[in-house]
This record gives structure tokens, sequence and C-alpha cells, in this order.
């Protein structure tokens, strides 16, 4: 099966995040926190985890920045919950 292509936009995201650059790794974690607003966020987040063409870093990153968006989007109870 071929891998579905990862979100540019994202992978340069993380990228940022990532950085030793304080300044991009703060826009770039502004970035990710709005993300989470975006249509299909989980998804692409997903898709860079699972991409073994990735650097492993950023695959890491991608993982723990979805493990957040899980905990704060997955239950409409949890004291963190945002639509």
């Amino acid at each position: 099966p071929k891998a579905m292509p990862v979100d540019a936009g994202l992978l340069a995201v993380l990228q940022g995040a990532a950085s030793a650059d304080p300044a991009a790794r703060t826009a770039a974690e502004q970035q990710l926190a709005g993300g989470a607003q975006q249509p299909q966020y989980g998804v692409l987040l997903c898709q860079v985890v699972v991409s073994p063409e990735l650097d492993t870093g950023i695959r890491q990153l991608a993982a723990l920045v979805l493990k957040k968006y899980i905990k704060e989007h997955w239950d409409e109870h949890g004291r963190k919950f945002e639509p």
C-alpha cells in the first residue's frame, strides 16, 4: 500500500518546533497550538508519526503533539476539553 503524503506545512512547523533557534521554536509552538482547530489535525499528525522516511525526532515530536491533542479533544467531559 502506498503511504499518504505528509502535509508539508505541518512538517515545516514541526521542524521549526524542533529548531535550536528560540524565535523559530516559539513561533512554531504557537502554530502547533492553533493547529488543533484545523480539520483533520489528528489525522495529519498520525501521517507524520507513521512515515518511516521522516526523521525519528520529528516523528516523536508529532507523537507528543498528537498525545496532547487527544488529551484535550477526545473526552468532552474532560477538564481540558476543547471542541
